[in-house]
């Protein structure tokens, strides 16, 4: 499995900036990348010469065992900016999509969390003793977007990752079931003026691929969530396996989600602007 930084970024600022903002962490992203193949590639070279040669000229071989260490901790020092593309898309694509109906001048906020969701998002856990079997729940928001409409109107997007996790170690391997899915998180708030009081119940509308979870309308505003289908893991003797489709959210995941919601909330105020 690929490492990751595990940082935390909060980004603010208008539109363009924003925008900007996630291009040059995109950009020192692929640098990382580009940086660690290439470490990577002369770790290979030196470990397999400093070995061959260790028999041979022990001191040139010694220094290439040696090259090999340093270059491994600089491999490791590179990835400080290699966070996971997925966690960077997912805003960019939206900010880049929704340009237009962004407001070019308010302040807008945006958090983002590239931390795993086992390394920081356990909220319970069974088990797990010496060779029995244990489980594990987990709920991670990794995403956090505060955007400013051009027509007054704001709305809050927020995903979050959801895992339970069954482990049940065997005599020569540990049998892993894990499923998993992501929630967004919709909330529409109108632009002053807007009386929400008169508004009529909110016809559900199903973005292809999403599951419509929950829709109400609160005094401020409505709020909508949308989950993904499971994606399940499990290991056995022979391995691992993957199963199901859609499990984490894309970037055009979370437009359709964004965009239904929207129109959910246009429905329901209709007469009442």
């Amino acid at each position: 499995m690929t490492q990751h930084a595990d940082i935390q970024v909060s980004l603010e600022g208008p539109r363009d900036e924003l925008i900007a903002k996630c291009r040059e962490l995109e950009t020192a992203d692929n640098a990382a990348e580009s940086r660690k193949g290439l470490y990577l590639a002369l770790i290979v070279i030196a470990a397999i010469f400093g070995v061959a040669m260790v028999f041979v000229v022990p001191i040139a071989g010694g220094i290439l065992i040696a090259g090999a260490v340093v270059l491994l901790i600089m491999r490791s020092a590179a990835g400080s900016a290699d966070i996971e593309d997925r966690k960077l898309q997912v805003p960019t694509y939206l900010m880049l999509t929704l340009g237009p109906e962004l407001s070019a001048k308010k302040p807008m906020k945006m958090d983002i969390d590239f931390r795993s969701f086992e390394r920081v998002g356990l909220i319970h856990s069974d088990g797990g003793g010496w060779g029995s079997p244990s489980s594990s729940t987990y709920r991670h928001v990794w995403l956090t977007m505060h955007l400013a409409l051009a027509n007054g109107a704001r709305v809050l997007v927020e995903v979050a990752t959801n895992s339970k996790k069954k482990t049940k170690p065997k005599r020569k391997y540990t049998k892993i079931k894990q499923r998993t899915s992501e929630k967004i998180r919709v909330m529409v708030t109108p632009p002053r003026g807007v009386d929400l009081t008169a508004a009529a119940k909110i016809t559900h509308t199903k973005p292809r691929g999403l599951k419509l979870a929950r829709s109400r309308m609160k005094p401020r505003g409505a709020e909508f969530v949308f989950e993904t289908n499971e994606l399940l893991f499990t290991q056995g003797r022979y391995g691992g396996n993957v199963a199901g489709a859609g499990g984490l959210v894309t970037g055009n995941t979370v437009l359709s989600a964004v965009i239904a919601s929207y129109k959910m909330f246009e429905k329901s105020i209709e007469g009442n602007v």
